[in-house]
């Protein structure tokens, strides 16, 4: 009745070797299960960031600016700014990364600098703003992660 851990017959040894095994990998796998489901993402939640990503900038150019109050723009991040100055001189200060937003009822593009909420050059009067050498300078927002083509 007074057992010691060394005299216990093998097998209980080897039966809590295994549970103890069988534990930490469940736990293990419900960590990695956890962050996996974490960047992968609820739809819905990733539209309300892109909402609310859309709804900032548009808040820090109000405020630098006069901007239309009655349409949205669409959103657009400048992904390859060499292209872009090569095709349009509209684009000649701006940066990757820059924010393009554009009011297509009131004929207005406007580069933005969140980084340093400056407003790098506005377009009046705009036809589409593209691209002429068919690359991919520049990547939708909110609602498309992939780079448009123009």
């Amino acid at each position: 009745m007074n057992e010691t851990f060394e005299n216990k017959p093998k097998a209980k040894k080897t039966f809590t070797k295994l549970i103890l095994l069988l534990i930490s990998y469940v736990i293990i796998g419900f960590i990695v299960w956890k962050l996996a489901t974490k960047q992968v993402g609820d739809p819905v939640k990733l539209q309300e960031q892109a909402q609310k990503e859309l709804t900032t900038i548009v808040e820090n150019v109000g405020k630098i600016m006069i901007i239309p109050s009655d349409e949205t723009p669409q959103v657009a991040i400048i992904q390859d700014v060499d292209s872009l100055k090569k095709a349009q001189d509209f684009f000649k200060d701006a940066q990757n990364g820059d924010k393009i937003l554009v009011y297509t009822k009131a004929r207005k593009a406007i580069i933005y600098r969140d980084t340093t909420n400056q407003i790098v050059n506005v377009a009046l009067n705009i036809g589409p703003v593209t691209d002429e050498t068919n690359s991919a300078p520049i990547q939708q927002q909110p609602t498309s992660t992939t780079t448009s083509e123009r």
